[in-house]
């Protein structure tokens, strides 16, 4: 007969200290802080003088609305610690270690070391019930080192007390000796006569397993004189039926007798099932060893419904914690997705890089191919080659990107056919506007380029933001002369409303990008003799950075929605501009990262203003 650990699993919570002193200003509520208190106490104190595990968890759940109402971290905790005990005992494990887990969380923010040392030690308590050998074993002994390290010597009895029955019960008899009596020893010098009488009774049962029968009688006796004052009939009835055992060893059958009925009728009285079941098989073995078939049939008939009783029960818990096993794998499942995801996320950086680099280089390659005539043959061989490998990875990762970057590849092509022919007609005068058109096409592919490399980089969560001052009115004129060529092929006038000694700290790199990306946005969607505006200016505490255009607006509602959701499709511009939808993407990436905030204002037909806030942390 193994005696379960519910003879001092209330220890866990009986530990977690009194009603500490609390401060609290707004009284005008239904009740006064100190009826909330006295309420918190009433639920906390009742729920270890009743058996009920449904009612049990009804008074748990009272104190933990009390705890709420006075937002007392502490007391919260310590709700959920009583509200674990109850799912444990329900043997609804994964509950029970959800509100465990969630009481280590308060307790370890609040640097609660008591708090945090019984939080090891109901996990513990769990993974005991729910037949988790070695983690609860683990648990214990970290309760244990943390009740040491508070020099609290009671809780390290009650944490050597588990530790034994849990030694006991996974047949280490020896070990668990050794635990009890560590446990008695400082059960002793606390002076918790109590404790000291479940030691000792667990040392008398690790004794009949180790069949040293005089030691087990002498301290199952003690364990029971020690207990009778405190009325414990769950350990007391364990501790007679172990009695039992030890006399009808010695053939002492009429005190084997005495002690099996006294056992029984105790656990009968009490509804302890499990006694009752050990004491029934108890008595039987007596009577088969005293030769009185008809009586020991009748017994072990008891027992066995008994019995059946219990496995009923226990079948439903088992099934409980089969289905928390599931659960828990379905969310260790749902883990490993998210770190494959990520893994994948980064191969696709990397070979978003790759690809982009053999593409350039096939652009330049093509260049040289028209003016280097005489390499022709080997560099067309060398060019097939690599283009075949950027080709064979572009169709497994990036068949969207290479749709969109097809269009203005082709078009540099063109333009180099072009080219060749007027040097080969010596036609001069068209080259100039050929070279207008180049700079143009370059510019937007450039940006495209730029975009992906960037929107790349950020995926691969490799972005380092260095934040410097950096003056507004210089970054908007540097990106001016790359965007110029692009307003000038649609006669737009690109206009600046900047203080020059207005400064932003931020990481230069992306804020130029943030602000190139806004400007050939508002260039895109604005038709030809249009203007775009960029102003930015202090507002309070607070500095705004706008890009204003005169273009064809959009759906603001809608549009709010998908930014900065990764949810922005690519839509053509007034000229037919095509583009990957990138740009306001990296914009909202900057945002994120440097903590500032975006808007956005349209009317329809009459233009879109993009509006950036940040909070004005200028470093003299």
């Amino acid at each position: 007969m193994k005696l379960l650990l519910k003879i001092y699993f209330g220890l866990t919570l009986l530990f977690c200290g009194g009603i500490g002193e609390f401060s609290f200003a707004n009284t005008k509520e239904l009740y006064s802080v100190s009826e909330l208190l006295i309420k918190y106490r009433t639920y906390y104190d009742t729920f270890y003088k009743i058996e009920n595990p449904s009612q049990r968890y009804l008074y748990a759940d009272s104190a933990l609305i009390i705890a709420v109402k006075l937002d007392d971290k502490e007391r919260v905790a310590r709700a959920m610690l009583l509200k674990a005990l109850t799912h444990r005992v329900r043997g609804d494990f994964f509950k029970a270690m959800d509100c465990a887990q969630e009481g280590l969380f308060i307790y370890d923010k609040l640097n609660d070391s008591k708090g945090i040392a019984a939080s090891y030690l109901e996990t513990g308590n769990i993974y005991y019930q729910s037949k988790e050998k070695r983690k609860a074993e683990e648990w214990y002994k970290k309760a244990l080192n943390a009740f040491k390290y508070i020099n609290d010597s009671l809780r390290c009895a009650a944490v050597n007390l588990n530790l034994g029955e849990c030694k006991r019960d996974w047949d280490e008899p020896d070990s668990a000796i050794y635990f009890n009596k560590r446990a008695s020893k400082l059960f002793q010098k606390a002076k918790y006569s109590q404790g000291v009488a479940y030691a000792k009774g667990n040392m008398g049962l690790a004794f009949i397993d180790l069949i040293e029968l005089d030691s087990a009688k002498k301290y199952l006796d003690e364990g029971v004189k020690l207990l009778e004052p405190y009325k414990d009939n769950y350990a007391i009835s364990s501790y007679k039926e172990g009695l039992a055992r030890i006399y009808l060893e010695e053939k002492h059958y009429s005190d084997a007798i005495n002690a099996v009925i006294s056992s029984f009728l105790l656990a009968k009285e009490h509804g302890l099932k499990e006694q009752m079941r050990d004491a029934s098989l108890t008595l039987a073995n007596i009577y088969n060893a005293q030769k009185q078939y008809d009586k020991a049939y009748q017994k072990h008939c008891e027992y066995v419904a008994y019995r059946d009783s219990i496995n009923n029960e226990e079948t439903v818990r088992k099934i409980a914690n089969l289905r928390t096993k599931y659960e828990v794998a379905q969310k260790q499942k749902e883990v490993d997705d998210l770190v494959n995801q990520k893994e994948r996320y980064t191969i696709i950086g990397i070979s978003l890089f790759v690809v982009l680099f053999l593409l350039l280089a096939h652009v330049a390659h093509l260049y040289r191919n028209r003016r280097l005539r005489k390499h022709d043959a080997i560099i067309l061989a060398k060019q097939h080659k690599e283009l075949e490998i950027a080709n064979d990875t572009k169709n497994k990762f990036f068949s969207i990107l290479s749709h969109d970057l097809r269009s203005p590849i082709a078009t540099f092509n063109s333009y180099s056919e072009v080219l060749n022919y007027y040097l080969e007609t010596n036609d001069y005068e068209q080259i100039p506007e050929l070279a207008k058109e180049l700079e143009r096409s370059s510019a937007s592919v450039v940006q495209l380029l730029d975009n992906l490399l960037q929107w790349g980089v950020i995926q691969m969560k490799n972005i380092k933001i260095n934040k410097v001052n950096v003056p507004i009115l210089q970054v908007f004129q540097e990106e001016l002369i790359h965007i110029q060529p692009i307003a000038n092929s649609k006669d737009i006038q690109i206009q600046s409303n900047i203080a020059s000694d207005l400064d932003l700290h931020v990481d230069k790199p992306f804020f130029a990008m943030t602000m190139r990306n806004l400007i050939s946005n508002s260039l895109k969607f604005t038709k030809v003799g249009g203007f775009i505006t960029v102003s930015a200016y202090r507002e309070k505490d607070h500095i705004i950075v706008k890009v204003a255009d005169t273009g064809i607006g959009l759906e603001v509602a809608d549009f709010k929605k998908r930014l900065c959701s990764g949810d922005i499709a690519s839509t053509y511009g007034t000229n037919n501009e095509k583009g990957l939808g990138l740009g306001l993407q990296l914009v909202c990436s900057f945002i994120e990262s440097h903590g500032a905030e975006i808007d956005v204002e349209s009317i329809i037909g009459k233009g879109t203003t993009f509006i950036l806030k940040f909070k004005n942390t200028i470093l003299s």
